[in-house]
């Protein structure tokens, strides 16, 4: 689902949850190729705008890696902003630990930390 909203372009990408989707085809919806005549994939759809990542966590370790190398060649400062929220429910488990090292890096230049309702 995309939302278009004061010149950026928000792009909950990830919307079902990464669990249920399939390796391969959450891959083809990140970085592409998408089938002929489909959508843009997220990362170009997002392009110059915010691209918002929701359960991070749940990225296999492979697209964390596509990922990344993805942020690395964006430049400084960067062409497409990301914003990931990370759900994790499990007692003693932070995102930190499920995120690549190099990743969580990157992604925690900016940290906030919501209180439970």
């Amino acid at each position: 689902a995309t939302i278009e909203a004061a010149e950026e372009l928000f792009v909950d990408g990830v919307d079902q949850g990464l669990v249920d989707v399939q390796e391969d085809a959450l891959a083809a919806r990140l970085f592409g190729p998408m089938e002929e005549g489909g959508q843009l994939p997220l990362l170009e759809e997002a392009r110059g705008g915010t691209l918002v990542l929701e359960d991070i966590e749940a990225l296999p370790q492979t697209l964390q890696a596509r990922l990344l190398s993805w942020m690395n060649e964006q430049g400084t400062p960067a062409e497409t902003r990301i914003v990931a929220i990370c759900n994790l429910q499990e007692q003693g488990r932070t995102c930190e630990d499920a995120l690549r090292p190099d990743l969580f890096y990157r992604l925690a230049a900016m940290k906030i930390t919501l209180p439970p309702l």
